[in-house]
């Protein structure tokens, strides 16, 4: 072998390899059935996994070169580490105690040298990989050679400080908890600039009519407001039965006004005006005043009759730099709905660690292993899937995935140190 490269041998010898246990299915080959004493050349090469031969035919004393296969990386490994003797490594690059940030390419080169089993032949090759870093942990990362030798070397894996120039604040715990669950921290920095905004705000909230119908106010509620932890944190007025609605008793506790929290906090602040003056501010009041801005009506198709109940600003909505709703929050872990205890402050989802922590969750929980997208975040494929499935289903998730994407293909966020 010279450059990687195994010379021309006897064919025989080459039998002689492969019937002998190392690739047993090489016996039927009408190459090897024969007393034939052609020549061929293989060509391995361990650093890139290529290997194939060309078998000579010999004909009148010439030489015709006929390819007749290429074999599968798994065969060249297969053959590297059977048909080799005294295989030994010597790793050139990274050096012991070199430092590199967590998704970092790390140059690998290391040396190999042996002997062929056979012909006892000398051989050796240079081995130039560029490893991922993205799957392994933060602290000392212990890096072996290959083939069966056993040299290695320690290298130190850091968090990086930035994922990209703009928008910093949160670069710590978006990449923490990105490394937490295995999602890459410029995609999740990507949702999180989809989900509050350019100024990132951790205060985001919104108010969601369709959720509030379906889930709480309406006429059959799927989940209804006198359950745990739900019933601590719904606001007085009536449902669209025209039952009446008692305040939950921890909405004292809350720092931050009801009003306040739905006419400042929301996209761009909801007018709240109770047309009728009766104290109750109901979802159709809420409607005629804020629907040309909010644009509830492009994907929340309620009819008037059924906007008649008083809208639950609290647990008919999202938090945070995630954009979780309250229900979907604690599907990933933030309450119980076990009764008999207090529920969890509401207003801890505006936490940007807990907000980011029940983001990743949900967004793990969509990831399908697909065709590996390299770098960029494409339809289809694993992250664009968990992304599509963060935001629901149809045509409006998959735009949304398209949307983020877009921020994560920009390059905007990506990872520096």
């Amino acid at each position: 072998m010279k450059n990687r490269s195994i010379k021309i041998i006897n064919i025989i010898t080459l039998a002689s390899i492969l019937i002998g246990g190392f690739w047993p299915l090489a016996a039927t080959h009408s190459a090897l059935t024969s007393n034939w004493t052609g020549l061929v050349y293989i060509d391995i090469d361990p650093s890139t996994g290529f290997g194939g031969y060309i078998i000579g035919e010999g004909l009148n004393g010439g030489f015709t070169a006929t390819p007749v296969e290429q074999w599968p990386s798994g065969l060249v490994n297969l053959l590297i580490n059977k048909a080799l003797d005294n295989l030994t490594a010597v790793i050139a690059t990274p050096t012991p105690g070199q430092q590199f940030t967590k998704g970092q390419k790390v140059p690998w080169q290391a040396n190999y040298s042996g002997t062929v089993a056979v012909l006892g032949l000398p051989v050796g090759w240079t081995e130039n990989l560029d490893l991922d870093s993205s799957p392994w942990p933060v602290g000392n990362v212990v890096i072996p050679s290959g083939y069966g030798t056993t040299a290695s070397v320690t290298i130190l894996l850091k968090y990086p400080t930035r994922l990209g120039t703009k928008h910093n604040e949160y670069d710590s715990i978006i990449i923490k908890t990105g490394d937490k669950y295995n999602i890459p921290p410029s995609i999740l920095k990507s949702l999180v600039r989809q989900e509050s905004g350019s100024k990132f705000n951790p205060l985001s909230y919104r108010y969601e009519p369709c959720i509030d119908y379906s889930w709480f106010s309406g006429t059959n509620p799927t989940i209804g407001l006198d359950v745990h932890p739900f019933h601590h944190f719904k606001l007085a007025g009536k449902d669209l039965s025209g039952n009446s609605i008692t305040q939950g008793d921890q909405i004292s506790t809350l720092t931050i006004s009801v009003s306040t929290l739905a006419g400042t906090y929301s996209n761009g602040g909801l007018v709240l005006q109770d047309s009728n003056k009766d104290g109750n501010l109901t979802l159709k009041e809420l409607w005629d005043s804020n629907d040309s801005k909010q644009k509830w009506s492009s994907y929340c198709p309620l009819s008037e009759a059924n906007k008649n109940f008083t809208s639950q600003f609290l647990v008919s909505a999202s938090y945070g730099l995630g954009q979780l709703l309250y229900n979907t929050a604690i599907v990933y872990g933030f309450d119980t709905w076990t009764e008999g205890s207090p529920a969890r402050n509401i207003y801890d989802l505006f936490e940007p660690k807990v907000s980011l922590d029940l983001a990743a969750k949900k967004l793990i929980s969509g990831y399908i292993k697909t065709t590996p997208s390299g770098n960029t975040c494409d339809r289809n494929q694993d992250w664009w899937i968990a992304l599509k499935s963060y935001n629901g289903a149809g045509a409006q998730a998959e735009a949304y995935a398209d949307s983020v994407c877009k921020i994560f293909n920009s390059g905007i966020y990506s990872l520096l140190e």
